[in-house]
């Protein structure tokens, strides 16, 4: 499973070729909305999975829930 950083900039982009031309929810007023809700404050979101297709997690819940295993998987 691949693990990748995406900026504010590269989730734009990827929102914004994924999104449907008509779709009002892709407004720059939304995409705004959206990354702060999703980043949480941090420059960065986690990508996990395919190019086309990612799962795309904040850093505090990539921390609590996808690594805070307790060493489980080290």
């Amino acid at each position: 499973m691949a693990y990748r950083i995406m900026t504010r900039n590269d989730w734009y982009k990827f929102m914004l070729k994924n999104a449907k031309a008509s779709s009002d929810l892709f407004s720059e007023d939304n995409l705004i909305k959206m990354w702060n809700s999703k980043s949480k404050g941090y420059e960065f979101v986690i990508a996990i999975g395919s190019e086309t297709e990612p799962m795309i997690y904040s850093v505090d819940y990539f921390n609590n829930k996808l690594i805070s295993w307790k060493g489980e998987c080290i």
